[in-house]
């Protein structure tokens, strides 16, 4: 049987130009110390495979100095494919969608990492909201290969939302009042191309992009829409779409966004003074063409909706996480002419939230729980991804699923 060898493009680069610290002597027999760790044999160490830093992918293993795919194995299969971001441990999980089992990897030492987004078949990035670092993820080995510290870490901007269009990453940063559009053409070097302010006070939360590669942006404190035009060097914002309110027994709070059969769609969460659900949740439907809005009502049993998306089945899907600390949330399927609304009701808080064919995976904001739903039979199915810490406290902040 034939024997496969996979190397990627950054592992021949960094064959090249990847040094390891100290001197080969310094360990002896042919070993290498690699960046203060202990003294390995590049030549099968599988995670500094023919230089330090070097890691094979899943199922891989180091021989010779080269990452190669046992024979009879199916290394590509043992890829992960779905990822949960676990906010108090500071990690982000790896695991399989077909069975919900753990990858057996993670990347750690994320100060509370809060969205994530896929930037091609390899690699994904996940931001931390209190570090405020974007890191680039190789999935195939779930290794760090480019970061970059957002607001140059002088001062909290709170990054809430990240979403990938090209080889360009748009991070909604709350605290600051901006969008900021991060150019990934190299990886392993990431760098700000510039930031477009929302507005003082507006706290943007999250944004989609649409066909013509226009931003809009749910301004939470603001009650408004945002649309950014986005070009290479530089963005503008336009006039924010104000939501009209006569119809909401509470405050609108707009925070989920998707843009579908060309309208956009924001989740209104629609709460009191004191933050509790005033009402049913409402989805806001925009046609940008003819300047018009409307809403749908979500009903009694979906309340303060969070994330959105558009399904290939040209239907939306909203997360309601419900009120918090009683996990009555539910997930809401809203026909493409915004007309019946179908209730699936989950003993969780779904906040976040990714679509993969006949599923969508929900992340549990009040706990360590991932949700998956079969959207045919109607059945949610729980698995716990992320250990609660010594005092039992911790969520899932995001999940990503490629398909």
């Amino acid at each position: 049987m034939t024997r496969y060898i996979y190397l990627s493009l950054f592992s021949l680069v960094a064959i090249f130009t990847a040094g390891c610290s100290g001197e080969e002597s310094a360990c002896g027999d042919g070993l290498v110390e690699c960046g203060g760790a202990a003294c390995v044999d590049v030549k099968s160490n599988r995670y500094h495979c023919g230089g330090c830093g070097i890691a094979c992918a899943f199922g891989q293993e180091c021989v010779e100095g080269v990452c190669v795919c046992p024979e009879g194995v199916d290394c590509e299969a043992l890829v992960p494919d779905l990822f949960a971001a676990c906010f108090q441990a500071g990690h982000v999980g790896s695991y399989y969608k077909e069975d919900l089992a753990w990858a057996n990897a993670s990347v750690m030492g994320i100060e509370g990492p809060q969205t994530m987004a896929a930037l091609d078949e390899d690699h994904f990035v996940v931001v931390g909201t209190l570090d405020q670092v974007l890191r680039v993820v190789n999935r195939r080995n779930m290794q760090v290969v480019g970061q970059l510290t957002l607001g140059k870490g002088t001062a909290p901007t709170s990054p809430n939302h990240v979403a990938v269009e090209g080889s360009r990453a748009y991070v909604v940063q709350s605290l600051t009042n901006e969008v900021t559009a991060v150019d990934l053409s190299d990886p392993r070097k990431p760098r700000v191309a510039y930031s477009v302010s929302t507005g003082e006070g507006t706290n943007p939360y999250m944004l989609a992009v649409d066909a013509e590669g226009t931003l809009w942006v749910t301004l939470w404190l603001a009650g408004a829409v945002l649309p950014i035009e986005v070009g290479e060097n530089g963005g503008t914002a336009g006039e924010p779409v104000a939501i009209e309110t006569s119809e909401l027994e509470g405050i609108p709070y707009p925070a989920g966004i998707a843009v579908a059969h060309g309208k956009v769609y924001a989740t209104l969460n629609n709460l009191d003074e004191s933050f509790a659900p005033a009402g049913s949740g409402r989805l806001w439907v925009y046609d940008p063409d003819a300047g018009d809005q409307t809403l749908v009502d979500l009903g009694p049993a979906c309340t303060n909706p969070s994330a959105v998306a558009a399904g290939e089945d040209g239907r939306l899907y909203v997360a309601c996480t419900g009120h918090w600390g009683e996990s009555d949330g539910a997930l809401a399927i809203v026909g493409s002419g915004e007309e019946a609304v179908e209730i699936i009701e989950i003993e969780a808080s779904p906040s976040r939230m990714a679509l993969d064919g006949r599923f969508a995976y929900l992340a549990d904001g009040a706990s360590h729980r991932l949700v998956r739903v079969d959207l045919e039979r109607e059945e949610a199915r729980q698995a716990s991804v992320c250990a609660p810490d010594e005092e039992g406290m911790e969520f899932v902040a995001d999940v990503l699923v490629y398909p």
